[in-house]
């Protein structure tokens, strides 16, 4: 698995959904366990409740349509076949490392009264055991190691970062494009405890992005300044 995250190897994605089934192919229970994950506890396809106006819910089909079958999940196994939103990828990448508890995404800190800035309570959590602790510390391990296969040891010691490169072909009528692609890296940052989240987009009219060249680098530089920004102490 780590070689497949590492080279985003498309194919042992899709023999990770057909395990989920009879082992051979993508079943109708690999495809409701798929959708139990993405949908009921990462938010794929649903919306966040963000204080945004007009936010998209993005779109994942339901294993119960016609649309679920097995090869529109074969597809979503790797990150195709569905829509997301920034939000909701974010939200739900905390969850996964941050040792399974999902919190309702915000851009609100706080509400002026009378005048005095009030801080916002904190905010509750959505759901818990999105997946387990052990499995929540496994992802981390695995997102560092794809970081340094990617990156090398150039973050700042004493710090634990993980991160994923993406790029993602551009959906145009009866296809994908041959001259656009997305780029993008979703990742984390702190020392013990993952302190911040970022995801980084990168596209455009007939521009071919990646996300290691060209969304990689607004991460580092990203992460690199969250950690002065919050007084984060490396690890002795």
């Amino acid at each position: 698995m780590q070689t497949a995250l590492e080279w985003s190897l498309n194919t042992g994605f899709v023999t990770i959904a057909e395990r989920l089934g009879d082992g051979t192919s993508i079943t109708r229970t690999a495809r409701d366990t798929m959708y139990q994950y993405f949908h009921d506890r990462l938010g794929i396809g649903t919306l966040t409740g963000i204080e945004l106006a007009n936010e998209a819910p993005g779109s994942l089909a339901a294993p119960s349509t016609s649309e679920g079958n097995a090869v529109k999940y074969a597809n979503v196994s790797f990150g195709q076949g569905m829509d997301a939103t920034m939000v909701q990828v974010a939200s739900g990448f905390s969850a996964l490392i941050n040792g399974g508890t999902y919190y309702k995404p915000t851009v609100i800190s706080g509400s002026m009264n009378d005048g005095q800035y009030v801080a916002k309570d904190t905010v509750p959590p959505v759901a818990t055991g999105i997946v387990s602790a052990d499995t929540s510390n496994t992802l981390r391990a695995m997102m560092q190691q794809a970081r340094r296969s990617a990156f090398g040891s150039q973050d700042k010691a004493g710090y634990s970062i993980g991160g994923k490169t993406g790029t993602a072909q551009v959906a145009v009528p009866g296809g994908y494009s041959k001259t656009e692609s997305i780029g993008s890296y979703l990742g984390y940052g702190g020392t013990d405890t993952p302190e911040y989240v970022i995801m980084v987009a990168v596209s455009g009219k007939d521009k071919a992005f990646q996300g290691s060249t060209h969304a990689m680098p607004i991460f580092n530089d990203i992460s690199g300044w969250m950690i002065d920004y919050l007084k984060i102490q490396p690890k002795g």
